[in-house]
């Protein structure tokens, strides 16, 4: 089973992940990705920050970019009436 490595990136930080995580496939790590960046974001909220300019960025098991996930992306979209 392929290794993939998702890192979270913000303005002023960045938490890379030494590990790595044994997913089946990049459509799973990007699942994982999406997974990770909504988990982000509803701890962020909790806390009163609104975290839209960090990003994740998976990475595969030789290290080559596999996607880039803007947190902005995660978030459903409200409509204003």
């Amino acid at each position: 089973m392929p290794t993939f490595y998702i890192h979270v990136h913000g303005g002023d930080f960045e938490a890379v992940d030494l590990v790595g995580r044994d997913l089946s496939c990049s459509e799973a790590a990007r699942a994982e990705a999406v997974r990770e960046a909504r988990e982000l974001l509803a701890e962020d909220i909790t806390h009163g920050r609104v975290p839209l300019e960090e990003w994740i960025e998976v990475e595969d098991e030789d290290h080559r970019p596999v996607m880039t996930l803007p947190l902005s992306q995660v978030t459903p979209q409200v409509s204003r009436r």
